[in-house]
């Protein structure tokens, strides 16, 4: 997300436009969560996502870089975590 979204921590109008893109597939992959059959790690991964596009919002909306590293950090969780499933047990 850092990455993506920020070369130098500064809000400008390209990186508002990331904020966006990086809450749009947030919100994709919130989407198809399966909350009947996932139980508890539905929700965890349903709570995180929306913490992904809050923070994407304040940046869009009232110029906040306070949420570029704590949602960065939850990024490369789930990065971490997708990693670390053999790939023939993903969905």
């Amino acid at each position: 997300l850092k990455k993506i979204l920020f070369e130098d921590l500064a809000v400008t109008e390209k990186a508002k436009a990331k904020a966006e893109r990086v809450s749009k597939i947030a919100f994709a992959l919130q989407s198809v969560v399966d909350m009947d059959n996932g139980k508890e790690i539905s929700e965890q991964l349903t709570w995180l996502y929306r913490f992904i596009r809050y923070s994407s919002k304040r940046i869009q909306d009232n110029n906040d870089m306070n949420y570029v590293q704590p949602a960065y950090k939850v990024v490369q969780s789930l990065n971490e975590a997708w990693a670390s499933i053999p790939t023939q047990n993903r969905f």
